[in-house]
């Protein structure tokens, strides 16, 4: 039997749209710092990947993708590149939540270079309920892939991605991950 969503803003909130953005080398991952506000109770670090929820202007899952690849990081990817956006499809991603992933190697270095990484910053803000503004994300950082999968790590910095991770099977990542 199928399930009746209700009401569509709910299940937009249970699912986000996100994308792995990897460096020539396929070595580092580009990640934000997830800014700490009343909203997230982030006590501590904690670093993610562009993602977030659908909206209306959102035609489908990958312009949601390019959309918040922008907003969070700054980075456009041009038309002739985006061919080489991968797929990965659904992953769990934390108890309430589910992520559609997409992958991007950026094989010639034409977006994450010394110059254009240097130009990179996060352009969506919210306002919380005092009325105070917030970026998304407060600095952006490559990291190196092993250093993010790696368990001995600080397990809160990077939980969610470990987790959507561990309990899905994304074969694509083993040849990135030095085991």
């Amino acid at each position: 039997m199928r399930k009746i969503i209700k009401n569509q803003k709910e299940y937009k909130r249970k699912l986000s749209i996100g994308i792995i953005v990897t460096d020539s080398k396929n070595e580092n991952m580009l990640m934000g710092k997830v800014t700490p506000t009343p909203k997230n109770s982030y006590d501590e670090v904690h670093f993610d990947i562009p993602k977030g929820a659908m909206e209306d202007d959102d035609v489908n899952f990958l312009s949601c993708c390019l959309r918040e690849l922008y907003e969070e990081t700054g980075m456009v990817i041009d038309k002739e590149d985006i061919k080489f956006i991968e797929k990965i499809g659904f992953v769990k991603y934390n108890n309430n939540k589910r992520l559609y992933l997409f992958y991007f190697h950026d094989k010639d270095n034409k977006y994450l270079n010394d110059e254009s990484f240097n130009k990179l910053y996060c352009h969506s803000e919210f306002i919380d309920i005092d009325g105070k503004s917030y970026k998304e994300m407060s600095y952006l950082k490559m990291f190196p892939l092993d250093l993010v999968f790696d368990d001995d790590e600080a397990d809160f910095m990077f939980q969610s991605l470990k987790n959507a991770f561990k309990t899905n099977k994304l074969d694509f990542l083993n040849p990135l991950l030095k085991n």
